[in-house]
């Protein structure tokens, strides 16, 4: 069976396709399969009226999804915090889980999305995973004690402050959100020493002068 020059020139161009495709290594997995590729490509079920532009495509979409790895995806979730667009965010999070389910930081920041969206038992359960995986991730406990003090549940909020502020001494913000809550269950002694400690270690967090007047009547 004969194929029209037309026919043969489209024919290598797809297989020069595939060989660049190969070569990068974005589709080692498949050299298994080349020789299956090439028979779908002979001229028995070749069509010489069709175009390869599908096929195109397809070698094309399969380049681009297999170029985002995991922190490709976490650091577009980023960018969309910085839009506000936190329910966007969520969706690229989830496929940074999803290529890398042991991702840490992708579980807390999922967690602050949710948040900062009022999902506070949702961002609880980013942050148990995110503790599971590492307990000596501050920012997971300190985020986990915001949940819990949006949820009114102070006494547990407390608790991870306080493992917070074990892990990291220095963030004026543990010390302050603690005052906080223990401003909330009465524990006024204790919220002017945390709104002390703020201070001390950011002299610039203006609000925890405030909260410390507040709490010395």
């Amino acid at each position: 069976m004969s194929v029209s020059k037309s026919s043969k020139e489209v024919m290598k161009s797809s297989l020069d396709l595939f060989a660049e495709v190969v070569t990068i290594g974005i589709f080692n997995s498949l050299t298994k399969s080349l020789n299956q590729w090439l028979g779908i490509l002979t001229p028995k079920v070749f069509n010489p009226g069709a175009t390869f532009s599908a096929t195109h495509c397809f070698f094309i979409s399969a380049c681009s999804v297999n170029a985002q790895s995991a922190e490709d995806y976490f650091n577009r979730g980023l960018e969309k915090v910085n839009l506000k667009d936190y329910s966007g965010s969520v969706t690229e999070y989830n496929k940074a889980i999803a290529l890398d389910p042991e991702y840490v930081k992708a579980y807390i920041h999922r967690g602050i999305s949710r948040y900062e969206q009022e999902e506070y038992s949702a961002a609880i359960s980013d942050y148990n995973m995110a503790i599971i995986l590492n307990p000596e991730a501050w920012e997971a406990w300190y985020n986990r004690a915001n949940a819990y003090r949006k949820n009114e549940k102070y006494s547990r909020a407390v608790k991870d402050y306080n493992r917070a502020i074990e892990l990291n001494p220095v963030f004026a913000d543990a010390w302050f959100k603690r005052g906080i809550t223990k401003y909330n269950l009465k524990d006024f002694a204790g919220a002017i020493s945390d709104y002390s400690r703020a201070i001390e270690l950011n002299p610039s967090l203006h609000e925890a002068f405030y909260n410390r007047g507040l709490a010395y009547f």
